[in-house]
């Protein structure tokens, strides 16, 4: 399950937002309104990847408990045949205490058995003990139960190799404790209890099989948590994705604005070009010229809308909506220079290699004993992650410097607007030359934007980490 699990899992980042329809398997209802805050919140619970590979996995842990239960309901018939006959050898067996599963243990056994002694070998059948000086042999005497019996003797005879003999049960008393098991195989193969031993032997390992398929089922099982932080780490991707998708729409959406306004204004500007042109004041070719600017200018607002529109209906197929759904996103969450000031180096480090989920999926990977090659793979992730956490916090620190220099340069333009305003109020300027002293303003307006988006990506990304996921 595990194998099958990594796959599902390693299937899920792989995925990749697509127009699909989902209203009929989206439960929780049309989303018309979404924000940065509650972003995270809504994917974890509507994306239909993050459902989808949960539920195999639940499917996949319900089979392999149905596995288990199928299989263990299997044990219980064989347990019962097997323990029959071992009632069955026990019952008849003289002095045994048990019987194993071996083949030396049953023909042991035999010794304190009814025997035909039509059907022996040889009616003088000798045996001898481990140490080869003790020898027995079989008589005609019997004892209570109508076995033969086995007695002590003096009869000499070579002492075959211990080597080449099969044990016998220690359990039994008065018998040896080695037998030639060549010299009684014949006698065994026609008895019942030979029938009953291969029965035996064929239960138990159908025993062992099932045990194994059991045992084979249990170590798939997520019993370490392995799966859980395998889902947490695809799922945390998911949501980080939709977090860029949905600042990506904002950035995209200041600067469809910025566009359109410079659109406008080159518009306002072609009027007057062909106006000029009219009075004789200038060619046709700067008219043609100012066309060209308003027709690229125009295609290129066009093309920056439909990219919105497009990231739009993905962050809708994130949210397990249909592509084209009305979706209302809210303006990016502001970070500001206090946000980034007091965040604590030290004690967020710390965070970050405690919370690790590679650390921590890298552990659970393991069994409880973890072999040196392995501590050395830990001490490597931990050494990544405090590199990875330094960067982070590092490039945040930067974003906020980039956004106060961009910031700065904003207030000398709006500052240069301010004295064209003047002139235009004292008349000195017309309407189109201040549309166009604005162009300069609002450009910054764009750069000062794209720097605190830049600064939230940022701060996100520095927060993942101190939460144990790095998306680096």
């Amino acid at each position: 399950m595990k194998k099958i699990i990594s796959m599902i899992l390693a299937g899920a980042l792989l995925l990749h937002p697509v127009a699909v329809m989902a209203a009929d398997s989206q439960s929780a209802g049309v989303l018309n309104a979404i924000s940065f805050e509650h972003l995270k919140e809504e994917v974890l619970d509507r994306n239909l990847t993050i459902q989808s590979t949960a539920n195999r996995i639940d499917e996949g842990e319900n089979k392999i408990s149905s596995g288990v239960i199928g299989l263990r309901q299997m044990q219980a018939p064989l347990d019962a045949r097997c323990a029959g006959i071992i009632a069955y050898f026990t019952g008849k067996a003289t002095g045994v205490k048990a019987i194993s599963a071996t083949k030396s243990d049953l023909i042991a056994s035999l010794a304190g058995l009814p025997i035909d002694q039509s059907k022996l070998p040889d009616p003088g059948l000798m045996l001898v003990s481990q140490d080869g000086l003790t020898k027995y042999a079989l008589t005609s005497a019997k004892n209570n139960n109508g076995g033969f019996l086995w007695i002590q003797t003096p009869v000499a005879f070579p002492s075959p190799n211990p080597s080449s003999l099969s044990p016998t049960l220690a359990v039994t008393p008065g018998l040896p404790d080695y037998v030639d098991t060549s010299l009684i195989n014949n006698q065994l193969s026609l008895t019942l209890d030979y029938l009953n031993f291969n029965l035996l032997n064929m239960y138990q390992s159908q025993l062992m099989s099932v045990e194994s398929q059991i045992q084979s089922l249990i170590s798939q099982t997520d019993d370490n948590g392995v799966a859980s932080v395998q889902q947490s780490i695809v799922n945390d991707r998911i949501v980080w994705g939709a977090q860029q998708l949905y600042l990506t729409y904002n950035d995209l959406s200041a600067q469809v604005d910025n566009l359109m306004k410079q659109l406008m204004l080159l518009q306002s500007q072609l009027t007057i070009v062909k106006l000029r042109f009219q009075l004789g004041m200038t060619t046709s070719t700067e008219v043609k010229t100012t066309e060209a600017k308003v027709g690229d200018l125009a295609i290129g607002f066009k093309t920056l809308n439909e990219n919105r529109n497009w990231i739009k209906g993905s962050l809708n197929t994130m949210l397990g909506q249909d592509f084209d759904t009305n979706l209302t996103i809210a303006a990016n969450p502001a970070v500001s220079e206090s946000d980034v000031n007091t965040v604590n180096y030290d004690a967020d480090l710390d965070k970050a290699v405690t919370w690790s989920k590679e650390i921590l999926l890298k552990v659970k990977s393991e069994s409880s004993i973890i072999p040196d090659s392995v501590v050395d793979d830990i001490q490597n992730l931990k050494l990544k992650t405090r590199l990875n956490f330094d960067k982070s916090y590092q490039g945040l620190n930067n974003k906020l410097q980039a956004l106060k220099n961009e910031q700065s340069k904003l207030v000398i333009e709006q500052e240069k607007l301010e004295q064209v305003q003047l002139s235009y109020n004292l008349g000195m300027l017309s309407n189109i030359a201040l549309e166009a002293a604005k162009v300069p303003c609002e450009n910054q307006k764009l750069k000062v934007s794209n720097a605190q988006n830049d600064l939230v990506k940022a701060y996100t990304i520095y927060q993942w980490l101190i939460q144990g996921t790095d998306l680096s």
